[in-house]
């Protein structure tokens, strides 16, 4: 990463609108000719560095050079362990078997080593030698979910990691990654919190990579990576920089994560009787507070950055929106699915996720690989209550819910398997209430076109 070359960010012009993705990174003699979707994702295979470049200098930080670690991995004797969901999952209330392994990895370079734990929930079976894919969940508390019991139940694999283990959640640049990659005062040295979480969801790939996969019987190039919220961010900025992601599923992950920039909702009224939202006696729900940028740079969450981003006057004056970060995972084995709520989740600006989701729609479909980037708002019409139990509290659909998991393993069952016994219409996944007529927004109206059937 060269700081060098970058203008400075005040110096950067305001840009209103969304930033022209071809403007940013098509060379000029792509932009003179039709090219096919093999010559245009051939291109993009070929300049896409020069984004990563970009958010990692502006943005994120960089993800260090990995070549001079050394990672070994610890796996404690199984125990079987009968599971059962509540009937939000398909097989709720049904008792099932499955295997739970705690483990350790352990990550070494010439600047320092640390380990952290991690909680594999298997199959109570498994066919040896017939690899299995595997659900990877950034973890609040650090245990496993009932998300990763019913991805047991699916058949898959499931490893919960605890982010706060790779790297403390505050401002003093402390965890295992920072013991290895000290933070310093040049921008090649500045790898922000939701960077170094990233490089944690590497090291599971890396211990499946050298091993640990083989035993278990888990495909490690057949993998999920979830996190929600702040997670969430990590989760998009992990998918975009690391290619052995196959399906990457940032939830409710606002702003710095898959919310655009530029598509403030506050105070617009939207009509969720679509979705199943009805409360005080109305479907109609009105955005409150969208997260602003000078609360991502505050003392609370500036950390989860680097420096330089620091020097933005405005968010317009970022050369990048979010539709570059999720062009990022365009690939022909690779897969985003973006997850958020409606009711309750106005800070993290479900619009303008749905807008990051139209803008790199575009680009996706000029490749060939349409069916490559999914979105799915849930409704879970709880009303916010101070109650934290399960899916309720102040913001009852800031989560990976029951339904989003059906329609995500369904997606895979079907994309990465070739299962097509699945339950779930995947067409729910190219679209959401936000692109009904009612509350069209004429922003969208450029990728309009996007929502229509394609003409053979």
């Amino acid at each position: 990463m060269n700081g060098q070359k970058y203008t400075p960010p005040y110096n950067l012009p305001v840009i209103e609108n969304l930033p022209s993705f071809w403007d940013a990174w098509l060379p000029p003699e792509a932009k003179e000719k039709m090219l096919t979707p093999a010559e245009l994702a051939a291109c993009w295979n070929r300049h896409k560095d020069i984004i990563r470049d970009m958010y990692a200098y502006y943005m994120y930080g960089p993800m260090p050079d990995t070549s001079g670690e050394t990672l070994t991995y610890e796996l404690d004797t199984p125990a079987i362990t009968e599971v059962i969901l509540d009937d939000s999952y398909p097989c709720g209330g049904l008792p099932f078997r499955v295997r739970k392994i705690n483990g350790t990895i352990h990550v070494s370079n010439e600047e320092g080593q640390g380990s952290f734990p991690i909680i594999l929930t298997l199959p109570e079976e498994i066919t040896p030698g017939v690899g299995i894919p595997i659900y990877s969940e950034m973890s609040w508390m650090g245990g496993s979910s009932p998300n990763a019991d019913y991805a047991a139940f699916r058949g898959y694999a499931a490893v919960s990691w605890k982010p706060g283990d790779i790297a403390n959640d505050n401002q003093n640049r402390d965890g295992i990654f920072y013991r290895l990659y000290p933070y310093g005062w040049e921008p090649d040295t500045q790898t922000g919190v939701l960077m170094a979480w990233s490089w944690g969801a590497g090291k599971i790939l890396d211990a499946l990579e050298q091993g640990m996969g083989r035993e278990l019987s888990i495909d490690s190039t057949l993998n999920i990576l979830s996190g929600v919220s702040r997670y969430g961010k990590a989760t998009a900025v992990a998918g975009a920089f690391d290619e052995r992601i196959t399906v990457a599923v940032p939830a409710c992950s606002g702003a710095g994560g898959m919310a655009s920039f530029r598509f403030p909702s506050q105070g617009i009224t939207y009509d969720l009787s679509s979705v199943g939202y009805f409360q005080n006696g109305s479907s109609m729900y009105t955005m409150s507070q969208n997260e602003p940028l000078h609360v991502l740079l505050s003392p609370a969450e500036r950390h989860w950055f680097n420096d330089t981003v620091l020097k933005f006057p405005s968010a317009q004056q970022f050369p990048f929106d979010q539709h570059f970060l999720a062009a990022l995972m365009a690939s022909e084995n690779r897969h985003l699915f973006i997850v958020a709520g409606h009711n309750g989740e106005d800070w993290t600006n479900p619009p303008a996720m749905a807008y990051t989701y139209l803008a790199a729609r575009e680009i996706y479909r000029r490749m060939g690989l349409e069916d490559h980037i999914n979105i799915h708002i849930h409704e879970n019409n709880v009303e916010p209550s101070a109650d934290f139990g399960i899916r309720r509290g102040p913001c009852p659909n800031h989560a990976v819910l029951a339904e989003d998991m059906v329609y995500l393993l369904d997606y895979c069952d079907y994309h990465l398997l070739g299962r097509k016994d699945i339950s779930s219409d995947l067409s729910d996944l190219k679209t959401c209430a936000f692109f009904e007529e009612v509350n069209w927004d004429s922003r969208f109206d450029p990728y309009k076109y996007l929502l229509q059937p394609q003409v053979p």
